[in-house]
């Protein structure tokens, strides 16, 4: 689990628990653009709502969530919306079982909560037209739970929902019924689960939300049972009355293990499990309260190797749980959020990846463990999050990630050097003030395929960041930037998003990033230096025989290994809020119109051509037409031209494939397109320049992977200031891949630029982007 980076305190309007899956299919777009782009071997865009959708957990959290048909990796939670908790969510995944749980609905499962409700796939499955639907089962008179609508009553068993608002609530009062309980351990006994009340989703199995309390595995003559007895000591040494213990098997992951059957409460220090006999791991959850019941720290004693031979008895004891996880940092900083990831391989069986992050303040704590795991592996991670004092000049953060040795779990004092540190100034441009969620989350390669609970930092741009973080070969980035609308539509705190970027390393030493930099314009996906290709990027320009297949990414920005939002596909929760998107593509071969479409219909676009060589020009025009949120770079027009013929044997190198099915190929050869960057000299954060003198700098390449090394010959621009009537030649100078262009611009005029650039084998491109950038008034 990692810690999600975002500003510095001081501008930040707000954060949200939110989980992101770490199993991202293809590095250069976000979790839902991904699956989205994953969808039909013609890469056609199913609709935006079948991209994510919204579910609720019976706590109040809201999460966007990528539905399995669309997903090609494990996870696919997008976003959240807090629900009340306390104070932090434990991350579980066996296999394809995979949990969300709020530390305080824990003690529930099985004793009055059915565990899909907090099984994300089990939502996607049930909830409808944004209810959380639930079947109570009571004893007597129907019961009257917050934020529950009961709909229907009769014979112990009623069927009712909530809502995004009302399960709120229903979250609230779940909070206090944890601090009541927790004092006697008497969860699923009396007040909400009063009276035999349970709660489970209607498509759960009866008995979902209680079974036996300690039930057994099922019978099998090949396994002898043996009953393991946890001792559980508190704080302070005294038997322990209202924690938690989890039990896993090493040996199988299968036979005994999960938030189902293997979750123990002490009572009176004494906690009690039939087992298999083997090897097991034991986990205990020891919260350290406040006077006004939320959480002040977090104890997670481990046992990671235990034998169990015969009927045995172990001792969690929450003072062993001494170290914790704390980050010195080279400069003065406060810790934010605090996480804690184990990774627990069984010799057979689905790996364990159990992991707590505690939102806030509270810390956690762990106890070390010298001696290395002989069954198995053991593999640890930490991370936090820190901000500057507010008596800082100017704020700062750190997002600091470690990988603990292998085996064992070291003290938890992690002392930071600035050697050791990347140094960002990350600088996001908005020609209007915008409400965003911004994330930059880190990983380590072990924990792809986890889902990760992470922050997502909502604050206003236009903004600039400096932010260290911890710069590694194996720890891996992925980052995005998007508009964050907060009224209306099904999810409040939906976001849009507007850039998303390759995953990738950064080496130690200072850095700038620009984030929605104008102007924004169509790229083609890049793989940058320090990129990590989890999956292979598609080739943006590729021919396969006779069918030629195109896909660029509209209104990004010109930092390479970021792609923008597209045609408006969003978090795929429905459509953007007083924006629409226009797109059209055509493709001609020698002058002849042989494909034409609405270019917002599919995320790639193809054409069938004829096998001799011959003049390909393909033309795309991208708008985006909104009410002032997208005033700058709203419309563009680029024809691409470039020779092609027939390649028949043609294959893209490792880590490129021809499009976005789900088992996508090699066999397609690259097409040597132009791409052009750009950057604006004295650009501010708002998109605006001093009025007079201009200077452009424009970059120009082929496509990747590169299939010529024809040299640029010629770069032409011309500017426009109102809005492409009349137009005026700048002055170009350089070569190969560099270029500037000088001209004047007169006060508060909306730059319109036509950038045209030739290679030797006959390619160009010519490309106009309408209010590209402003001048001041």
């Amino acid at each position: 689990m990692k810690k999600l980076m975002g500003l510095p305190a001081a501008v930040t309007a707000g954060v949200t628990a939110a989980v992101l899956a770490a199993g991202l299919a293809v590095p250069a777009a976000s979790a839902a653009l991904a699956a989205a782009k994953s969808q039909g071997s013609d890469g056609g865009q199913a609709s935006p709502g079948n991209m994510a959708t919204a579910v609720t957990l019976l706590n109040g959290v809201r999460l966007a969530a990528v539905p399995p048909s669309a997903r090609t990796g494990p996870g696919g939670v997008v976003s959240g919306t807090p629900g009340a908790s306390a104070g932090g969510i434990l991350s579980l995944r066996v296999g394809s079982a995979a949990y969300e749980v709020p530390y305080d609905a824990i003690p529930y499962l099985g004793r009055g909560l059915d565990p899909a409700l907090f099984t994300v796939s089990a939502l996607l499955r049930e909830e409808k037209g944004g209810r959380l639907p639930v079947r109570v089962v009571y004893h007597g008179h129907a019961p009257v739970l917050p934020g529950v609508t009961i709909t229907s009553a009769a014979a112990g068993t009623a069927t009712g929902y909530l809502t995004a608002t009302s399960a709120k609530l229903f979250g609230a009062a779940l909070a206090r019924q944890y601090v009541t309980d927790h004092a006697h351990a008497s969860y699923g006994r009396d007040g909400l689960f009063g009276g035999g009340v349970s709660i489970s989703l209607p498509g759960s199995p009866p008995g979902a939300a209680r079974p036996a309390l300690r039930p057994h595995p099922a019978p099998s003559r090949r396994l002898r049972f043996r009953t393991l007895t946890v001792n559980g000591k508190s704080f302070g040494g005294f038997p322990d009355t209202g924690d938690d213990v989890l039990v896993f098997n090493v040996d199988n992951s299968r036979l005994f293990g999960g938030l189902n059957g293997a979750t123990g409460v002490f009572e009176n220090g004494i906690t009690k499990f039939s087992v298999p006999a083997g090897h097991y791991m034991l986990v205990g959850m020891f919260p350290l309260f406040a006077t006004d019941g939320t959480i002040q720290e977090l104890m997670l004693p481990v046992q990671p190797q235990v034998t169990v031979s015969r009927d045995t008895t172990v001792t969690l004891d929450a003072r062993a749980a001494n170290s914790q996880v704390m980050m010195v940092t080279p400069r003065p900083a406060i810790a934010q959020d605090t996480t804690f990831d184990l990774h627990r391989t069984p010799v057979t069986g689905p790996m364990i990846s159990l992991g707590a992050i505690n939102f806030g303040a509270p810390p956690v704590l762990v106890n070390p463990v010298s001696q290395p795991v002989t069954v198995g592996h053991l593999q640890t991670f930490s991370a936090q999050y820190l901000v500057s004092p507010k008596s800082a000049a100017k704020p700062y953060s750190y997002d600091l990630n470690y990988q603990n040795p292998p085996g064992i779990i070291p003290p938890q004092r992690f002392v930071v050097h600035p050697a050791s540190l990347a140094t960002m100034v990350r600088r996001f441009f908005s020609a209007s003030p915008m409400n965003t969620a911004i994330e930059f989350n880190g990983l380590y390669r072990p924990e792809f395929g986890d889902f990760i609970v992470v922050e997502l930092l909502f604050t206003q741009i236009p903004a600039a960041q400096t932010l260290y973080l911890t710069a590694s070969p194996s720890l891996e980035w992925f980052s995005f930037l998007a508009r964050l609308v907060p009224e209306g539509g099904p999810f409040p705190g939906i976001f849009f998003f507007d850039e998303v970027s390759n995953v990738r390393t950064y080496p130690p030493g200072q850095r700038i990033e620009d984030w929605n930099g104008y102007p924004l314009h169509p790229v083609p996906d890049v793989n940058v230096p320090g990129a990590m290709i989890e999956r292979p990027l598609v080739a943006s320009a590729n021919r396969a025989g006779n069918v030629l297949n195109m896909s660029v990414t509209p209104f990004s920005d010109n930092t390479p290994g970021h792609l923008g939002v597209g045609f408006g596909t969003g978090a795929g929760l429905g459509s953007e809020p007083g924006v629409a998107y226009l797109g059209r593509f055509t493709v001609d071969q020698d002058g002849v119109q042989v494909a034409s479409g609405d270019a917002t219909k599919t995320l790639a676009w193809h054409a069938t051509l004829r096998p001799q060589p011959s003049t390909i020009q393909f033309t795309l025009d991208a708008t985006r037409v909104s009410k002032g949120v997208y005033p700058l770079s709203p419309h563009s027009h680029t024809a691409w031209t470039w020779r092609s013929a027939a390649a028949p044997g043609a294959t893209l190198p490792r880590g490129w494939v021809c499009g976005y099915s789900r088992k996508p190929g090699r066999a397609c050869a690259a097409q040597p397109l132009l791409s052009l960057a750009y950057h604006v000299a004295g650009l501010s954060l708002t998109g605006q320049t001093p009025a007079g003198q201009q200077k452009l700098t424009i970059s120009v390449s082929h496509f990747q992977p590169a299939s010529t090394t024809a040299a640029i010959t010629k770069v032409a621009v011309q500017v426009s200031f109102d809005g492409g009537t009349t137009w005026h030649p700048a002055t170009v100078t350089g070569s190969g891949g560099n270029w500037a262009a000088t001209f004047t611009a007169p006060a508060g005029a909306a730059v319109t630029l036509r950038t045209s650039a030739a290679d030797a084998a006959g390619g160009s491109v010519d490309e106009t982007i309408t209010s590209a950038y402003q001048t001041a008034s």
